[in-house]
């Protein structure tokens, strides 16, 4: 029996014997998380953008031996921003050619994607698309771009509303 399973072993026969025959038991589905690892070389002013920006909170900031490290969380989302040596290659600046040829976005889970994307016009944030409704129905979405140019998706979940008037 591998180390692992040997430890688990016991909390797994005390569970079968405290359960009377044939209950039987349902695990709930752990959140979604996304969560995106990012790299950049002005660590404070990628941080201070996710968190003045879209409200994120720093739960970690450390230096390593690697170098500088924060992490960020709202909403289901987690962002680790790790210090680079040089800076990121430009970024296409059209949604299209973007999401052909970026890395996954970021995807950030919001209440009303309309009304943070006039917030976050009113601060000089650059919108690359403004809210519309996805064609599965499930999202209304909206893309920005972080100051280290990276694609940025506002999400909005419809959860069975006809949606906005687009």
């Amino acid at each position: 029996m591998k180390p692992l399973l040997r430890s688990l072993a016991p909390a797994l026969l005390a569970l079968t014997v405290a359960l009377p025959f044939g209950t039987a038991v349902r695990a709930e589905p752990a959140p979604a998380i996304d969560a995106r690892a990012l790299r950049s070389i002005d660590v404070d002013a990628a941080a201070a953008w996710y968190r003045d920006n879209l409200g994120f909170r720093v739960v970690a900031d450390r230096t390593t031996v690697q170098g500088r490290l924060v992490v960020l969380t709202r909403r289901g989302a987690l962002v680790e921003i790790a210090e680079a040596d040089v800076p990121a290659a430009p970024r296409p600046t059209d949604v299209e050619t973007t999401a052909s040829v970026m890395p996954q976005p970021v995807e950030v889970l919001v209440s009303d994607v309309d009304e943070e994307i006039e917030g976050l016009k009113g601060r000089g944030v650059l919108v690359l698309a403004d809210p519309d409704d996805d064609l599965d129905g499930r999202f209304r979405t909206a893309w920005v771009r972080d100051p280290d140019g990276r694609t940025v998706a506002l999400k909005e979940p419809l959860s069975g509303r006809s949606g906005h008037a687009s």
